[in-house]
């Protein structure tokens, strides 16, 4: 049980970016009841300065991945970090070349079937540029794209999203999201009175076993945008669980979103990417909190990196059907029930820009699993010429001069090789 100074092992394979179940699989550990684990995205080197979500710039990056590569790879030169990153993910293939090879064909075959959905969205978008800008036009930039795939909303399929959300009150989808999980999972949800908060804007609740009464563990509702608070969603695990000479140690998540904050003069109301967000990053809140595994390595989300959103991707369904939407879409005036005619139209337009987004996601996997898989940070292309050229070649959105998107991708830090993983789940 004393702790130790974890250093490469000579001739060990050991990923550069130390995770919980690296640790679990050092020989000095393996019979370790309790250890100190680090962060899923922190090196070995407690001297460095990355950490989870943060945002590189391009010199960054490649110092980062320089550092790394030569510090933490024993076999650099000759075997990719890819090679290490998927060697778990068995589901796919026997070993880690196979996997290799596997992933990409995964990414390309899923580019060459999104391509003529994804020319359909263009053409969608452009037929209403066209008429906007009163001749033909010829491209779709990434800067307004959001903007023409809610005109298509409007004028396709006269689905207004100020509309739906007048039916998404954020009490009423919390409530509506408390009533699903509790009765899927047989537990129950108990707000913490005055808790210890570090903002007045967070709630705590206690989770207990509804058929037990016994309790679980906790978590944080973090869900409306301040000053310097990480923009993203993200589920956050602050005590993981584990088995003690004690018992359980009960698990504590915090669940940080940003959706609009109520003002005196209007509730929260969210959109339906919104609410759908919503229960995707509770799905990995649960998962963190009703683990049981015995050793922290392997507890909640701790997982196969490729298998780690597929309870999340499954659970944000719930917001596609009739009966649960019955649950909390009220409108916030009224209390009506949101119309079936509506929800229809949502359904409908569900689709809108599938194949762009989908492409979108492509290029993101790609573009990591390419930095991971021998990447050459030293050589004469940067990480920006990359993004450019892979942007230009997989998705129907040009690349934009002058913009840097590896710098503000925080899933390269973490997810190293495998954000092919989201693609793969669904």
């Amino acid at each position: 049980k004393e702790k130790k100074t974890i250093q490469p092992v000579s001739g060990t394979k050991v990923p550069r970016f130390a995770g919980p179940s690296t640790f679990a699989r050092l020989p000095e550990l393996r019979d370790v009841e309790e250890c100190d684990v680090a962060i899923v995205g922190i090196p070995f080197d407690a001297g460095t300065s990355y950490r989870p979500g943060a945002r590189f710039g391009p010199q960054s990056i490649r110092q980062a991945s320089r550092h790394l590569r030569t510090n933490y790879h024993p076999n650099y030169d000759t075997e990719p970090f890819v090679e290490q990153q998927v060697a778990d993910a068995g589901d796919i293939a026997c070993n880690p070349f196979d996997i290799r090879e596997a992933i990409k064909q995964i990414e390309n075959d899923l580019k060459n079937k999104l391509r003529s959905k994804a020319m359909l969205d263009v053409a969608e978008m452009l037929k209403i540029k066209s008429s906007r800008i009163g001749k033909t036009g010829k491209v779709i930039h990434p800067w307004e794209a959001g903007y023409y795939q809610n005109q298509v909303k409007l004028k396709k399929y006269a689905l207004d999203g100020e509309v739906v959300k007048q039916y998404f009150e954020f009490n009423n989808v919390t409530q509506g999201l408390f009533t699903i999980y509790q009765t899927l999972f047989n537990i129950r949800f108990e707000k913490v009175q005055n808790p210890s908060v570090w903002h007045e804007d967070v709630q705590m609740f206690s989770i207990y076993d509804k058929s037990t009464g016994a309790m679980i563990g906790d978590f944080y509702l973090d869900m409306f945008p301040r000053a310097n608070k990480y923009s993203h969603a993200a589920a956050f695990s602050v005590i993981m669980g584990k088995k003690t000479t004690k018992g359980y140690q009960r698990p504590t998540t915090s669940l940080v979103c940003n959706f609009p904050k109520p003002t005196e003069y209007q509730p929260s109301l969210l959109t339906h990417d919104n609410v759908e967000t919503y229960f995707h990053e509770f799905g990995h809140l649960v998962h963190g909190v009703l683990t049981k595994a015995p050793l922290v390595s392997y507890a909640g989300t701790s997982v196969a990196r490729d298998f780690v959103e597929a309870p999340s991707q499954m659970l944000e369904n719930w917001v596609w059907q009739k009966e649960s939407l019955a649950l909390f879409a009220k409108h916030y005036k009224t209390g009506d029930k949101i119309p079936d005619a509506l929800v229809d139209k949502m359904i409908s337009a569900k689709n809108i820009n599938s194949g762009t987004k989908g492409l979108q996601q492509v290029f993101y996997g790609i573009l990591d699993f390419t930095l991971n898989d021998g990447y050459d940070p030293d050589g004469d292309k940067s990480s920006t010429d990359l993004v450019m050229q892979l942007q230009n070649e997989i998705t129907l959105y040009p690349y934009q001069d002058g913009t840097h998107q590896q710098a503000s991708f925080g899933h390269l830090n973490g997810y190293g090789a495998a954000y092919y993983g989201y693609k793969w789940s669904e």
